[in-house]
């Protein structure tokens, strides 16, 4: 279940773990124990961003990964912010999140991310400060990919002060990659303009609408992509909310659709991560 990921020279596990629904475990326990049977499983590339449980997910994976960092590809994201407040009281969270499920009153503001600032001098200084926190939560001095996490389409022409302190930021060993994630019609056309961003992009596709063509169009590789085991709500784990495939056959179909990248998922529950990497390793066509 390893790979090079394409254009680099990070070594990966084919499947990586995404951890944007960690919080949703209630416990450190049971969020530790997810994690743990990620990586008994084989998985070794962990998706992260400082916005996923507004830090609560960069503390988690930071703690689990104290004693096997070297172990690990552990990948984090500027740009979509955390909520300070709910990085202090995570209880605040949750109960924005109840609020929000139960449709009362407007969008919350702790809820609803806001972005970097697209100019003006406080954006790599935000950028700066972002990052400082997530490399203490991760328990690390570096991490292996570095994002800009889903960026606007008015940011296709990426200010120069942020891509200065992206290049700046691999220069003083931070981030070994640094990269774009996030829609893939925008992050190619990101990528065309600001290509020393662009080293490593992950982006979302899905085996009926095909979106990382765009990222293909440009003559890249795909490099790391998500979304083909999305699921609607109460649907079983093992299959695609919008096909109804068996997860054996998505594994396969995505497998193709990305041979030699990354390919991520995420999810709460430790039987869905068992069966999600036994339906990869099972078919000689999708890891030979």
């Amino acid at each position: 279940m390893r790979t090079v990921i394409p254009d680099t020279n990070v070594d990966s596990s084919c499947l990586g773990f995404g951890t944007a629904s960690l919080h949703h475990l209630f416990s450190t326990s049971s969020r530790q124990r997810l994690l743990s049977v990620a990586h008994e499983e084989g998985i070794r590339h962990f998706d992260c961003a400082r916005l996923y449980g507004h830090g609560l997910a960069e503390r988690e994976l930071g703690t689990f990964a104290k004693s096997r960092r070297q172990d690990l590809v552990i990948c984090t994201k500027v740009g979509l912010l955390a909520d300070p407040l709910l990085e202090k009281f995570a209880l605040l969270m949750y109960a924005a999140k109840a609020l929000r499920k139960a449709r009362l009153g407007k969008r919350n503001p702790y809820v609803w991310p806001k972005y970097l600032p697209l100019s003006g001098p406080d954006i790599a200084a935000t950028a700066e400060a972002n990052l400082t926190r997530s490399l203490a939560a991760l328990n690390s001095d570096y991490v292996d990919i570095l994002f800009l996490h889903e960026p606007p389409p008015e940011m296709i022409a990426v200010p120069d002060a942020l891509a200065e302190w992206f290049a700046g930021v691999k220069k003083r060993g931070l981030a070994r990659h640094v990269g774009i994630a996030g829609s893939a019609q925008v992050v190619a056309k990101l990528a065309l303009t600001c290509p020393t961003l662009a080293e490593v992009l992950q982006v979302s596709d899905s085996i009926q609408s095909r979106n990382a063509d765009y990222v293909t169009a440009i003559g890249r590789n795909l490099q790391i992509t998500y979304g083909y085991f999305r699921r609607a709500a109460g649907r079983s784990p093992q299959t695609n909310a919008s096909a109804d495939l068996s997860l054996k056959t998505l594994a396969k179909l995505a497998r193709l659709r990305n041979p030699r990248g990354v390919i991520l998922f995420s999810s709460k529950e430790a039987d869905h991560i068992r069966e999600m990497c036994k339906a990869f390793q099972s078919d000689s066509t999708v890891f030979p």
